[in-house]
């Protein structure tokens, strides 16, 4: 067996036949993924500092402004991909969607929605039983009011969506399906898709959203259509949420 070139991309651990994109598309290798993928949350970290200990910014507005500039940040790897000559964003796994992409984005979606339903009310079930009492399922919405309400949701459907799809899927997932299985890599991916939101209650069905997800780009390869999946489930828990008030 010949070495792989540095650079190239190795054959994928589980190679599906009468495929002709190369796959995996992500280029970089497992030692730079680790700093690729902390890059964007050192800079939340910064910006969440500066707007609080600098600025001194508080209040609902301060909340909406540093979650989309944190979200905004899951984006800095594409320029590192750029500066680095790791190629062009496609090694992120994007290309122009189809139709029949967008259409299957959407019914992922409501599979997902359907699935992880399912998880947070065995959870929520189980919790009761041992606690005593149900726990609520926390959401950075709920922080909101008024036209700060309706901004934050813009973002959670819009922005959030792109932005943790780049990041999860196009970064992580990407970069460790290079070297490992689909499921070793959708796992791990999952997992940390999951503590990101901070939720414990949730945190089971945000695992297996985040496995779906892995799923979604595994079968399209497009990372549109993840990204579609993730804007139709966070779409409906907004339209859901806002019903409830």
């Amino acid at each position: 067996m010949q070495p792989t070139p540095p650079g190239a991309v190795p054959p994928r651990p589980d190679p599906l036949e009468g495929r002709p994109e190369p796959w995996p598309a992500a280029t970089w290798t497992l030692s730079e993924l680790i700093p690729l993928f902390l890059m964007p949350f050192g800079l939340s970290v910064f910006v969440g500092v500066f707007l609080g200990g600098v600025l001194r910014l508080s209040g609902e507005g301060a909340l909406v402004l540093a979650t989309t500039l944190q979200q905004l940040a899951f984006l800095t790897p594409i320029v590192w991909v750029r500066r680095t000559g790791h190629g062009s964003i496609e090694a992120f796994g994007w290309r122009p969607p189809s139709g029949a992409t967008l259409a299957k984005g959407v019914g992922f979606g409501l599979l997902i929605l359907f699935a992880s339903g399912l998880v947070t009310a065995a959870v929520l079930e189980f919790a009761r039983e041992i606690l005593g009492y149900t726990p609520e399922a926390t959401s950075a919405l709920d922080r909101l009011h008024g036209g700060w309400e309706v901004v934050g949701a813009v973002a959670a459907v819009v922005l959030a969506p792109v932005c943790e799809e780049a990041l999860f899927r196009g970064v992580l997932f990407g970069g460790l399906r290079r070297r490992f299985a689909f499921w070793p890599a959708a796992s791990i991916s999952a997992l940390l898709f999951a503590v990101m939101h901070g939720d414990p209650v949730r945190l089971p069905a945000l695992f297996v959203t985040g496995l779906f997800l892995a799923g979604v780009f595994e079968r399209t390869r497009r990372l549109a259509a993840p990204m579609v999946a993730h804007l139709t489930l966070n779409l409906i828990a907004v339209l859901f949420l806002a019903a409830s008030r």
